[in-house]
């Protein structure tokens, strides 16, 4: 993911827009238990970079946690000091950047990973889906649960992850997704990763209209 998206174009618009506050607001409209974001990714003062997540100051890749590597590239990283948080940010444009199956050499301790998480979250949905229909949205989502350890072995003490989705409206840069479409979408998606018990708690899903 080293290529730029057609869409990182307005989440660094409005990431810096005002200091992003424009941005924050439509954030913490649905998760209202955020109370002062400040960015960290893309900003203008440090070149726009997007920051993998084991680059972010205050994050560590522990020898128990099951994904190797540097961790997803995100679109965007907030940090909330007063709710002891950080937001994972992915902006996409169409419903098929959320689809997708994991790949044939998908490391076995990527897969438990992804058990985990799902078992972590006491679901009764279908796992198959998670690996062959929604990985790049259920490896993202691993991510947040799982870097969330009660025992802060990954974190700075006391803070946990979520992931925070923004769903462009009308992208007509790129995709042009309408707001049923997004709707529909996630409806199926939800009943099928998630069953009854719906989007997990640290998971938000936004409509943000261009």
């Amino acid at each position: 993911m080293s290529e730029k998206k057609q869409c990182n174009y307005w989440m660094e618009i409005f990431a810096n827009f005002r200091k992003g506050t424009v941005l924050n607001e439509i954030i913490k409209a649905e998760e209202p238990f955020v109370k002062q974001p400040y960015w960290i990714s893309p900003i203008y003062a440090d070149g726009c970079r997007l920051y993998h997540t084991f680059e972010i100051n205050g994050i560590t890749n522990g020898e128990n946690f099951p994904f190797k590597g540097e961790g997803p590239l995100w679109d965007g990283v907030c940090k909330d000091d007063a709710s002891r948080k950080y937001l994972f940010i992915r902006m996409v444009d169409s419903p098929e950047d959320l689809k997708g199956s994991c790949p044939e050499d998908l490391s076995e301790e990527a897969r438990e990973g992804l058990k985990q998480a799902h078992k972590m979250l006491n679901l009764n949905s279908d796992i198959d889906s998670w690996f062959n229909e929604y990985y790049p949205v259920a490896k993202e989502l691993s991510y947040a649960a799982l870097l969330s350890d009660p025992f802060g072995r990954y974190l700075d003490r006391g803070y946990r992850c979520e992931l925070i989705i923004l769903n462009l409206i009308g992208n007509y840069r790129n995709v042009e997704t309408t707001k049923e479409e997004w709707d529909a979408f996630y409806k199926e998606m939800t009943a099928k990763m998630f069953g009854d018990r719906g989007m997990p708690f640290f998971v938000f899903s936004i409509n943000f209209e261009v």
